[in-house]
């Protein structure tokens, strides 16, 4: 690998989320140069950190299971010496974050997401004087990296930058995760209901903060994350590089279970609107787009109705006004009258607009079945004492409230919170959600209302598909 770091993040070679790295077993040379244990060795310390190890119907797989975890993860064999290597770390994962501190409290490391698998090949030259050399056996222990270990296609770079500050002698690397975190962001999304397969677990990439001195445990986590986002925000305003750490999956995300999809794809029975379909297959994108990037695009999704709602109800009251046998065209008052209904809906403003959309394309039906559904497993979340605040709530037992219009008030409550991200809530004291607000990680159910309100409203103004010929 080479230490030019021209073109980063533009020429670089893109890895899809699929692409994995196929894990054999293992290669005794490679494991004893790494100075790893045997896959028996391996076994035998986990068991006695209290992992739980059997084998499968699988020869190269193992069912692994964390200490206090209850989800069994079918592993590689070739792959187990690596979490018996770093068990010396101690590692004990974050709260709100994915991510691990070392009991020494020297090292912290965080999950990637997003572009991170664009660096590609190419590596940035090492910054200021440092004892770590990377290219050293030592230094995976430093910086535990399961790419490296195992010795994947040199196609795909394992290390990216490693920096370091001669004043505090602290280091910050972004390279490949370790085996441990890899294996537990299997886990979280084992728990989520999500598909989880270990034959990927090479291909997260992480940024790791290593310290010399002892933080103490909070102090150590908190530096660690302010260090990561500076040097997050240099590598985007630098290179072009979107990095982000991954944050832990809130309760909701884990718990919420939505309805089955259909069991195959139907043949089209109607012509939807171009621009507002690309914007709701964008919001569908979750491996690009973050939570709260997705919210505003199924937003914008049905906002780009708002001003064809307004053509079609003044056209529609015009309409019944002229065909009323009381409307007469000598009157200069009813005249007026069809002169008042354009200026009423010129003074309306996009809540106002937004909030009659709804109630006019969506059915209280589906919005009373999905709030239902997601009540058995997270009663409190629509409701006063649910994680989302300064929002509209909803409540489906309610038979006096109307629920779409509920529903819409919230959906725009919480495009405004994202939206407008003045410091301080602005003028109005409300706070912005942020991404990294623990609020923003609750938005699963609330992401998957936005989703069903506008498939409903596009849907309402889809067209129907022609085979005519054209002319």
């Amino acid at each position: 690998m080479g230490s030019d770091a021209t073109g980063i993040g533009i020429e670089s070679v893109e890895v899809p989320p699929e692409e994995t790295l196929e894990v054999e077993d293992e290669s005794p040379a490679t494991l004893d140069d790494a100075g790893l244990p045997s896959p028996n060795q391996a076994i035998q310390r986990l068991e006695s950190a209290g992992w739980h190890v059997e084998t499968t119907d699988a020869p190269a797989e193992y069912s692994v299971q964390s200490p206090g975890s209850q989800a069994k993860m079918r592993y590689p064999k070739a792959a187990l010496p690596l979490l018996a290597f770093e068990l010396s770390h101690g590692f004990t994962p974050l709260d709100n974050l994915v991510g691990h501190v070392s009991s020494d409290n020297r090292l912290v490391e965080f999950l990637l997401r997003s572009d991170s698998l664009r660096l590609g090949r190419r590596e940035l030259p090492q910054i200021g004087s440092c004892s770590h050399d990377t290219r050293s056996s030592n230094h995976l222990r430093l910086f535990p990296n399961a790419r490296a270990h195992l010795e994947a296609s040199s196609r795909i770079s394992d290390f990216w930058t490693h920096v370091h500050d001669p004043r505090t002698d602290t280091c910050i690397e972004i390279s490949m995760a370790s085996a441990t975190l890899g294996f537990r962001y299997a886990e979280l999304n084992e728990r989520g209901g999500l598909p989880a397969s270990m034959r990927d677990f090479t291909r997260f990439w992480s940024v790791k903060v290593r310290f010399v001195g002892d933080f103490g445990r909070n102090g150590a986590v908190q530096l660690a994350e302010e260090l990561s986002r500076s040097a997050m925000f240099d590598a985007a305003a630098a290179f072009r590089i979107s990095l982000s750490v991954v944050q832990k999956a809130g309760r909701d995300f884990y718990r919420t279970r939505l309805a089955p999809s259909p069991s195959a794809l139907r043949f089209p029975v109607a012509k939807f609107h171009e621009q507002a379909a690309a914007l709701f297959q964008l919001a569908s994108d979750t491996y690009h787009q973050t939570l709260i990037n997705r919210y505003i695009l199924y937003y914008q999704s049905v906002e780009y109705f708002l001003p064809l709602h307004d053509e079609r109800e003044s056209i529609s009251q015009i309409r019944r006004t002229l065909n009323s046998p009381l409307f007469n065209l000598s009157r200069d008052e009813d005249v007026l009258s069809l002169v008042g209904i354009l200026g009423r809906r010129s003074f309306k403003g996009e809540r106002e607009t937004f909030v009659e959309m709804a109630e006019r394309s969506v059915s209280d039906a589906r919005v009373r079945e999905f709030l239902t559904h997601v009540g058995e497993d997270l009663p409190d979340h629509f409701g006063k004492r649910g994680p989302i605040k300064h929002v509209a709530v909803l409540n489906p037992a309610d038979p006096n409230q109307n629920l779409v219009r509920a529903a819409a008030n919230r959906i725009y409550d919480i495009r405004c919170r994202i939206v407008h991200s003045k410091a301080g809530g602005g003028r109005d004291g409300v706070d912005p959600i942020f991404p990294t607000d623990r609020e923003a990680n609750s938005l699963h159910p609330d992401l998957e209302l936005v989703r069903l309100v506008a498939i409903e409203i596009i849907s309402a103004f889809a067209g129907s598909v022609s085979f005519a010929r054209p002319n």
